[in-house]
């Protein structure tokens, strides 16, 4: 663990010095390489290398800088923010039988499918209404994580095991609800925000680490004062989250008097987007044809762009990325826009956030 805090240090040589002195101060002889005692106790001083790692490691698992998996989440704990844990998706279907079925119920436990890889089960008997031919009904994906909400409204599906007189299977909305667990690196840094949570007088800090709280979609809170006794919580979401599922349950978990003090109202809204077309015209050194490290040099351009409310726009950071990548030329091309107009540095309120494409255009 380079340039890491050790508890324990140990050095290898120095341990097995003070071996062979120990050794031999008890009436040993001198030890050779290959002699089997040298062997024997080359195989006490790995033992005790081991030892003082695992001890080592053992102590750096309890604190939130370097403790990974379970031991992040032991941590989590102690610190009263538990891991925000991966979710089903839940998807509402009409199953449309023929008129002349007798089937009258999907019993519990039925599967059904669009693709056969991701799997929708009924979690309690679906009855068929009197005088209808269509049962509308909701299914659970079998797999919690957020490749769950793939299925969108129109989609047909099948049941995993026929069921007698079924003609057809329909998504009647997208699917939604599915959530991935929390990664290590956002969890740890949920962990550091949480130690506002013991504060209840509404601090920034505060309302942000209760709404990144609500699920693992969120990959950023913004709280501000949008008025005398009003906050205002911008986020931004992963590709694909259900918006408004998301905002209503912020909006719910930000709403208890013990969240939030007496005075505030509070409103939530996914950031709204300041959209941009970059295309950047370069020129790499004379013989290279590699464009890899421009590309890199890209999605981190749109990690630092897209993903913070309230971030100016500014190409230039782009341009800059694109010069340590390695181009000897690159420039902003003259059809570049930001929100509809010139491709400029530009300020952005703190409730909008800034999201687009770059494209490589080799100078001629």
């Amino acid at each position: 663990m380079a340039d890491e805090l050790h508890y324990l240090t140990y050095d290898a040589d120095a341990i097995w010095q003070k071996m062979q002195e120990a050794y031999i101060a008890a009436g040993g002889d001198v030890l050779y390489p290959g002699d089997p005692k040298e062997m024997l106790l080359r195989s006490v001083q790995a033992m005790f290398m081991q030892a003082f790692a695992g001890i080592d490691n053992a102590l750096l698992m309890r604190t939130r800088k370097y403790a990974v998996r379970e031991y992040l989440d032991l941590v989590g704990e102690n610190s009263f923010c538990p891991r925000i844990q991966a979710e089903k998706a839940t998807l509402d279907i009409t199953v449309t039988l023929d008129a002349a079925s007798a089937t009258d119920v999907i019993p519990s436990g039925s599967m059904v499918t669009a693709d056969g890889e991701a799997l929708y089960e009924f979690m309690a008997d679906a009855e068929r209404p009197a005088g209808s031919d269509v049962i509308r009904a909701t299914v659970t994906c079998t797999q919690a994580g957020r490749g769950g909400n793939g299925v969108t409204a129109g989609t047909s599906m099948q049941f995993v095991v026929p069921v007698n007189g079924v003609i057809s299977v329909v998504a009647a909305e997208n699917a939604s609800g599915g959530q991935d667990a929390e990664d290590d690196e956002a969890y740890r840094a949920r962990i550091a925000l949480n130690g506002a949570s013991v504060v209840t007088t509404g601090t920034k800090e505060r309302y942000e680490a209760a709404a990144l709280a609500v699920s693992s979609e969120i990959i950023q809170a913004n709280a501000m004062q949008d008025g005398a006794g009003r906050v205002k919580v911008a986020l931004i979401l992963k590709d694909g989250a259900s918006s408004a599922a998301i905002v209503s349950a912020v909006e719910e978990a930000l709403s208890p008097s013990d969240e939030r003090p007496l005075t505030d109202s509070v409103s939530v809204a996914v950031a709204s987007e300041k959209e941009y077309e970059i295309t950047v015209k370069y020129r790499l050194p004379s013989g290279v044809t590699d464009t890899s490290a421009l590309e890199a040099a890209i999605e981190d351009y749109h990690e630092w762009q897209d993903y913070c409310c309230g971030r100016e726009f500014n190409p230039d950071q782009l341009i800059s990325r694109i010069y340590q990548a390695g181009a000897m030329r690159a420039e902003i091309d003259s059809g570049s826009t930001f929100d509809g107009g010139a491709c400029e540095y530009t300020e952005v309120a703190a409730d909008e956030r800034c999201t687009g494409n770059v494209t490589l255009a080799p100078m001629t």
